[in-house]
């Protein structure tokens, strides 16, 4: 996510996940609101079917407002691709409460 505002920098949120059977980098278009755990987390937490903002409906999406499609192209000579699933497990999580908070944040301004 970026912003800019008048006298003020761009702000940029990245997120780095990893995908054991990916083969290129994926770039992110959505997020999902939708905290769906295979396996527990480090700390043993395994949601199932559980709002991460629960203001917002189950499997709500929110979407990027970087032009990913744009940056594929930019970056079309290291294997990338746009993704719009991001799976359920953390990497979703984390994008997905980032990108929540960060909306918020320019809600209230």
């Amino acid at each position: 996510q970026t912003t800019r505002e008048e006298g003020q920098g761009i702000t940029v949120l990245l997120h780095m996940g990893v995908d054991y059977k990916g083969k290129s980098f994926k770039l992110e278009k959505f997020a999902y609101n939708n905290a769906t755990f295979r396996i527990p987390d480090e700390r043993g937490y395994q949601p199932r079917n559980k709002c991460i903002d629960d203001e917002m409906k189950l499997g709500e999406a929110l979407e990027t407002c970087l032009d990913v499609e744009q940056l594929e192209k930019i970056m079309e000579n290291n294997d990338t691709s746009v993704s719009t699933d991001p799976g359920r497990f953390v990497c979703n999580y984390t994008y997905f409460y980032s990108m929540d908070k960060f909306r918020a944040s320019r809600l209230d301004r």
